[in-house]
């Protein structure tokens, strides 16, 4: 029994292996792709995060000037 149980494992994998690599071949592009748009959304949000700083900084720098002539 268990001879016939594993023969017809192994028969059905062994017909099926060309769609298990196409499977693992999509799956590979699909994990770059989102690899890829995962980067592309941390760049999205350090520049994003870069530019509030930059923000900050010259309400920053505009403030103390404007102590500066009051003074």
């Amino acid at each position: 029994m268990k001879d016939t149980t594993l023969g017809a494992v192994t028969g059905t994998a062994g017909i099926t292996f060309p769609w298990w690599n196409e499977i693992v071949v999509f799956m590979t592009g699909a994990n770059q792709f989102l690899i890829a748009l995962l980067g592309l959304f941390i760049l999205g949000l350090t520049a994003r995060k870069l530019w509030m700083e930059n923000q900050i900084a010259a309400q920053k720098l505009r403030d103390l000037q404007g102590r500066g002539d009051g003074q």
